[in-house]
């Protein structure tokens, strides 16, 4: 019998790549916002992190900060593509240097899968805008044509919505309809967790992120391991020789 091609998404901060000092990710990411936010709106925002945005998207995180400064929704959602844009251009012409990394494990997993169309069809599902999700595969040095599909924070404000868009998406620009059941998120935090049960899928969690074990383990996802290459990850996706 025939099995059904199987929708494989992978999260990128903590599951792909990762920063390479110990101020994590969310601070770097700190100074593409302020630049984003002082270029459109000409706000002074002092590029300290007050708050942990850890699991939030770009979108409601350049938000909020922006509302501290008195910008109101639909000032923000009028300048939004400005916004993105900014962000971006920040990446391109400041960050020349390497400041991630790629994970070898989950490199080899993804690998693994894409030598395999006729079984698995991969994604991306991120918190990051679009461009910025591609950049930072780019920066790492990971083939973004190995992913079919891109389900970005441009629309979305939060991590279940934007999870629950992904089966429209995948119908609209590839014309393939997964059931949920045949989906697996891969990822490093609760919120991938919680992603996955929104949408019906199964769900592996590396401790490759900022979690603390216990932090993940209470979420119960189907899968926790140490590194993508676990042994329990290949055979659930039926990997293992």
């Amino acid at each position: 019998m025939k099995k059904n091609k199987k929708l494989v998404l992978f999260d990128i901060d903590g599951t792909l790549i990762r920063h390479f000092g110990p101020e994590g990710s969310i601070n770097v990411g700190w100074y593409r916002f302020t630049h984003a936010l002082n270029t459109v709106f000409h706000l002074d925002v002092i590029p300290v992190p007050k708050l942990n945005y850890h699991g939030s998207v770009d979108r409601a995180i350049l938000f909020d900060i922006a509302s501290q400064y008195g910008i109101k929704k639909e000032q923000f959602d009028a300048k939004w593509e400005e916004v993105k844009s900014a962000v971006v251009e920040y990446a391109h012409t400041k960050e020349i240097k390497q400041i991630y990394e790629a994970i070898p494990e989950a490199v080899s997993l993804l690998k693994r899968l894409s030598i395999l169309p006729q079984k698995y069809f991969i994604g991306v599902l991120t918190g990051n805008v679009e461009k910025m999700a591609y950049w930072k595969l780019e920066h790492v040095g990971i083939d973004t044509k190995l992913f079919s599909l891109f389900v970005t924070s441009d629309e979305f404000e939060d991590r279940i919505s934007l999870a629950k868009s992904t089966f429209a998406k995948l119908e609209e620009r590839a014309g393939l309809v997964i059931e949920p059941k045949d989906t697996i998120v891969i990822g490093d935090a609760v919120g991938d967790v919680r992603c996955a049960k929104a949408i019906g899928a199964a769900s592996i969690i590396t401790m490759t992120g900022k979690h603390k074990k216990d932090e993940l383990e209470v979420e119960h996802p189907d899968l926790l391991v140490d590194s993508l290459m676990d042994e329990r990850v290949l055979s659930l996706l039926e990997l293992t020789t």
